[in-house]
């Protein structure tokens, strides 16, 4: 992975997860509009659950839209190899979640000494907090990968960007065709 700036160069510069759906690629977007392409660096992590070519055709689309500060990295064993007997799908959806954390952490580590000058940033949607708990009245349905504790951690400490968590699938759409 390139690096774009130290922690000194760059500040509160936003490490970006991106899935290659709808949400986070609109949620990225945003973020480079608002901040600048040095200070969002984007990473895609293809996880081993990906559909046939998806990784090949998300390199294609984001290099037809110019984008050069995203990444793609292969983590498939990271994610497959903790998943392989586990049939519970909330412990599925747990062990995804920690898994896309392990990544977050190394990618940081690498990047950065002062780790509190980098933040965190993911395409979650607000039906992703109900489902999730993440409301004051609403229960567990079940839980997102973006969602486990540590990231809750993040999100108390104002390290977690989050520009489209507010919208439903229909309006991330709708801003993804503007």
């Amino acid at each position: 992975l390139r690096r774009f700036g130290t922690a000194d160069e760059v500040a509160r510069a936003v490490l970006f997860l991106v899935s290659g759906g709808v949400d986070s690629t609109v949620a990225f977007t945003l973020c480079v509009k608002a901040l600048g392409r040095k200070r969002v660096q984007g990473v895609y992590v293809d996880t081993g659950l990906m559909r046939k070519d998806e990784t090949r055709r998300f390199r294609e689309r984001m290099g037809r839209l110019g984008y050069r500060n995203i990444d793609v990295i292969d983590r498939s064993d990271a994610f497959l190899a903790p998943l392989s007997r586990v049939t519970e799908p909330e412990q599925k959806r747990k062990i995804i979640g920690e898994a896309f954390v392990a990544v977050y952490r190394e990618l940081f580590g690498a990047w950065a000494k002062k780790g509190d000058t980098w933040m965190l940033g993911q395409g979650t949607i607000y039906p992703d907090t109900i489902e999730s708990g993440g409301t004051a009245n609403a229960a567990l349905i079940k839980t997102h990968h973006n969602r486990v504790p540590e990231i809750q951690k993040l999100q108390e400490q104002d390290r977690l960007i989050e520009p489209i968590h507010q919208l439903y699938k229909d309006e991330v759409r709708q801003l993804g065709r503007r």
